[in-house]
């Protein structure tokens, strides 16, 4: 993952806010630096991304209306196995699930 001028550039103005472009860097270096370094961390975590809580938002009012026939469609499916966001790991193997929640 590269990071453009720009994106360093807005966060330097006085006004400027994190959006989620910065967001997801951010926890990609995260999820990266824990990959890259493994026996300094104890416990196993899924860090998550932004379209994560965006496609819970998104499928909530769905499932609400169809609790006992809703199953998860391939999103949301490859975040449990650990496919997204890369890199990532399995839930099944988790300590901790960190979504980012906004």
């Amino acid at each position: 993952m590269t990071v453009g001028k720009k994106c360093l550039t807005e966060l330097l103005t006085s006004e400027g806010w994190l959006n989620s472009d910065h967001i997801d860097t951010i926890l990609y270096f995260i999820r990266k630096r824990r990959f890259d370094n493994e026996k300094m961390f104890t416990n196993t975590c899924a860090i998550l991304d932004v379209l994560f809580w965006s496609s819970i938002k998104g499928r909530y009012p769905i499932w609400k209306a169809s609790r006992s026939t809703y199953s998860c469609d391939a999103t949301l499916c490859s975040y449990v196995r650990g496919k997204s966001p890369k890199p990532s790991v399995s839930w099944q193997i988790c300590d901790y699930v960190s979504p980012y929640i906004y």
